[in-house]
């Protein structure tokens, strides 16, 4: 596939087009829409960990709890939206040719339920891949909150902001500044894995 025909295909996703994909909740917050599922603007995505504290069986208790429309179950709602987030993440990545700093699976959102700091963990792997394939776009990070998912992705493929299918060198004073950077590590840092993240935080390391 040429260049021209990556970009035609990933840039018409419907999923992510910016016009499709926002909405304003009832107290003026902007939400993403990826499919059906949306996730808070903000990149607060604690109602999960919230209800999972709630139902620790991970039962529900009450029959009007289970056949609760999907989006009134913040769980439901948000596992199932950052499913189809790193799913999309995979398939981006794999037309820009980019291999990703975090191994991550579509599973990885639903097949449990998480405790906090495990949830947090995978939230923060997903946004550091974002991060890091918004760099090799040539995205300027500087426009970037590490912790708008869906955001960075449509910043992602707007070729105002980016150069969509760049797979050649990546401009090395483009590095995130020290808040982001402390952001970006907030979430890696918990958890107990032993992946490596040599990968990821070289990229950071450019910003010392």
């Amino acid at each position: 596939m040429c260049d021209s025909e990556m970009r035609c295909v990933i840039i018409h996703l419907p999923v992510v087009q910016p016009r499709h994909s926002e909405a304003i909740d009832a107290l003026g917050e902007v939400q993403h829409t990826i499919v059906a599922p949306y996730l808070p603007g903000n990149g607060d995505y604690s109602a999960y960990s919230d209800w999972v504290a709630t139902h620790k069986d991970g039962v529900p208790t009450h029959t009007s709890d289970r056949d609760a429309p999907l989006d009134h179950n913040p769980a439901f709602r948000i596992s199932a939206a950052l499913t189809y987030t790193a799913q999309l993440v995979q398939v981006l990545s794999y037309y820009l040719d980019v291999r990703l700093p975090f191994k991550m699976n579509y599973s990885d959102f639903c097949s449990s339920y998480m405790n906090e700091g495990s949830f947090n963990r995978r939230v923060a792997r997903l946004n550091a891949n974002i991060f890091f394939l918004c760099y090799t776009q040539r995205v300027r990070l500087s426009e970037l909150n590490p912790m708008h998912t869906i955001e960075n992705i449509q910043i992602l493929l707007q070729l105002e902001h980016s150069d969509l299918g760049w797979m050649g060198h990546v401009e090395p004073t483009n590095t995130p500044t020290k808040s982001v950077e402390s952001l970006l590590k907030i979430g890696l840092e918990c958890g107990n894995d032993s992946e490596s993240e040599g990968e990821f935080f070289f990229l950071l390391s450019h910003s010392e």
